[in-house]
């Protein structure tokens, strides 16, 4: 994820309509007026310092690292037999607190065959001269390794997809409340507008760090 958005770099929020005064005793149009309060965020280090933030990217690395974890184990298993990877699958996708020991067992053996059946094939490709019996296993394996694969490439990019549609939630949920805190801080402190830092070229009042403190409540 880059540390920008579109929505952050363009981040203006006007709080209440603005009025441009003419200074008394001055009668020509347009040549002075009222100063307009406005302020500027850091939405970067908003994200990086506020609980909020950081609470957000912790989500999305918890997401990632399941999805990850999830494939690896895929992966591990990936020459068991069509019915061994439904089995494990079922009893992985239990919740941990309702694993039997019976359950726990199972899926260290499944687990552990799979990793039995890797290194066997491994062993079986390096002989120079194997047995009709040895060739046979090694198609059967091979053959299994092929399907898995392809089983895994489409579960890479179904976790992909998940794993963009949900970070896309968990960055529109963070945006929702850094835009409510700016408001607020905003209102508050009576600014008319509060621009991105990165678009301010002079003057404004900094309003990050209460930004940060808002976050936090």
């Amino acid at each position: 994820m880059t540390r920008h958005r579109v929505w952050l770099a363009a981040l203006v929020l006007l709080v209440g309509a603005v009025t441009i005064l003419a200074r008394p005793g001055n009668t020509a149009a347009g040549k002075s007026s009222a100063a307009i309060p406005v302020g500027f965020v850091d939405i970067d280090e908003v994200m990086d310092k506020s609980a909020t933030g950081q609470a957000a990217k912790k989500q999305a690395q918890v997401l990632r690292t399941q999805l990850e974890a999830s494939l690896t184990k895929k992966q591990q298993t990936a020459l068991l037999t069509a019915d061994q990877r439904a089995e494990l699958d079922k009893l992985q996708s239990k919740a941990e607190n309702q694993k039997s020991d019976a359950d726990k067992a199972k899926i260290a053996e499944l687990t552990a065959a799979g990793d039995a059946l890797e290194k066997e094939l491994l062993a079986l490709q390096q002989k120079a001269s194997p047995t009709d019996a040895e060739k046979a296993k090694i198609q059967d394996l091979t053959s299994r390794m092929v399907s898995a694969r392809q089983m895994l490439e489409s579960g890479q990019a179904d976790a992909q997809k998940q794993l963009n549609e949900q970070g896309a939630k968990i960055m529109g949920d963070l945006q929702e409340k850094i835009y409510k805190a700016v408001e607020d801080v905003a209102k508050d402190r009576g600014l008319a507008m509060v621009v991105h830092k990165e678009a301010r070229l002079f003057g404004g009042e900094d309003i990050t760090d209460a930004v940060i403190n808002k976050l936090k409540k």
